[in-house]
């Protein structure tokens, strides 16, 4: 136990020492032996390198990279992707991690100096840059650090290319020296990413690590560590690791929520006693307002409440209650069943739904005069404009705020498949304190 760790009365840690979603989780670590090999090989050598290292979001992609610098003994600096409009931004943001007083100045022609030339809008600046591109690279082998891009995804499509240029060019800066610059970029795989060419160009000089989603095996060790809590060991959890979406941010969610009632006395857990259903509701609903609380309630509020919506408060539901058309799309998709989560949840990077499986339940969620209605073809208009409503707000928004959400779904009109690159979302909206079915196993 370290000195900064609490304890209560029977010496046992609190729950929140154990089960952590900032940061690196000490004691509730999973190790992902085919990825970690990966990324460490690649610290471990003397070479320049470029790892990609993509998964949906909340798949483990910031803990793997911390966890593996860690062990590579590795100092790393970090810059986002949402601080990212342009490439001078990515300089800027450098220089500031680097603790250069770099300076950036415009010319009178348009032209911004950048530390690897002159960008310029109407015609090329004569400006000469205040720092180079080799200082830049010497420095950063100097300090010996990583250079991690964080939620790569989220910088423009109009900034990305530039950006993996600069990266392109500073790592081949380092070709020659001692200790060749390591780059990674942490990001989630949405369908405009590797739109670029620039892409092309970068084979046999990346190495991608693509996380998939975890099985309930993987989810139930978080809970089964040997230094977690007394009895967490012999705790039978797999009704909650079943409903995760293979997510850990999850996991490791419902095992704090779990635990805090077991401080709290609500719940006294025993030995080799799997979860009673009631008692994994309640854990649920507990995540889902953690999850609507961290921003999740706006995105929804956003979908199902703007002006754009087809069949707008034409839809009712069974209980006779007014809705429209993309609240019940998301809660139809919400309730199907998926199979894969409670029988060892198929290895993928994301979760699909297919058009036809959306249309079917999303007409035995409203009365039989608004099922009338829906055809499949709306149900694919409603989905498609969904798609563009959250990709256009997302791009306006994303820059906007230190802690952005991934974007939620996408509509792909030829695969004819709803795919979430968040399926925390479909985790709230399936356990939200207003939804009628819960899907507990017992």
């Amino acid at each position: 136990m370290s000195d900064h760790e609490s304890t209560d009365g029977n010496g046992y840690l609190f729950a929140h020492e154990v089960f952590n979603t900032i940061g690196l989780p000490k004691r509730s670590y999973v190790s992902r032996p085919t990825y970690e090999t990966l990324i460490l090989d690649e610290l471990k050598h003397n070479f320049p390198s470029i790892i990609e290292v993509s998964g949906p979001s909340k798949t483990g992609k910031t803990i793997l990279v911390l966890k593996c610098l860690e062990v590579a003994g590795r100092q790393s600096i970090k810059i986002f992707g949402n601080h990212i409009k342009n490439i001078e931004d990515f300089w800027t943001k450098l220089g500031q991690e680097l603790r250069i007083d770099e300076s950036v100045s415009s010319s009178m022609e348009g032209g911004i100096t950048t530390p690897i030339g002159s960008y310029t809008t109407k015609k090329e600046s004569t400006s000469n840059p205040s720092l180079s591109e080799t200082e830049i690279a010497s420095r950063l082998i100097n300090k010996s650090v990583v250079l991690i891009v964080e939620d790569f995804h989220q910088i423009p499509n109009n900034a990305r290319e530039d950006v993996i240029r600069a990266v392109k060019s500073l790592t081949e800066r380092t070709i020659n020296t001692n200790q060749g610059l390591k780059v990674i970029l942490s990001l989630v795989r949405t369908k405009d990413i590797y739109n670029s060419h620039i892409w092309s160009e970068l084979q046999g000089r990346i190495t991608p690590v693509t996380l998939h989603l975890w099985s309930p095996t993987e989810l139930n060790k978080i809970a089964t560590q040997p230094t977690n809590r007394a009895g967490a060991g012999v705790l039978d959890i797999s009704n909650i690791s079943d409903e995760c979406f293979g997510l850990p941010y999850i996991m490791q969610l419902g095992c704090l929520h779990y635990w805090l009632k077991a401080e709290k006395g609500v719940v006294i857990p025993g030995r080799g006693v799997r979860i009673a259903k009631a008692i994994a509701q309640e854990v649920f609903k507990d995540i889902a307002a953690s999850l609507w609380i961290r921003g999740f309630d706006d995105r929804y509020q956003e979908l199902v409440f703007n002006d754009n919506i087809i069949m707008k408060d034409l839809i009712r539901k069974k209980d006779n209650k007014k809705g429209n058309i993309n609240q019940m799309i998301l809660y139809s998709i919400a309730s199907l069943e998926y199979p894969n989560a409670h029988q060892g949840f198929k290895i993928e990077q994301s979760v699909s739904i297919g058009l036809d499986r959306v249309f079917e339940k999303t007409r035995k969620l409203v009365d039989f005069k608004s099922s009338e209605k829906l055809t499949l073809e709306i149900i694919e208009k409603a989905l498609i404009q969904m798609h563009t409503y959250i990709n256009e707000k997302y791009m306006n928004e994303i820059s906007k705020t230190n802690n952005p959400l991934d974007p939620i779904l996408e509509y792909n009109t030829k695969t004819k498949k709803v795919i979430f690159y968040d399926p925390a979302f479909l985790v709230a909206l399936r356990f939200s304190q207003d939804h009628e079915e819960y899907f507990i196993s017992e």
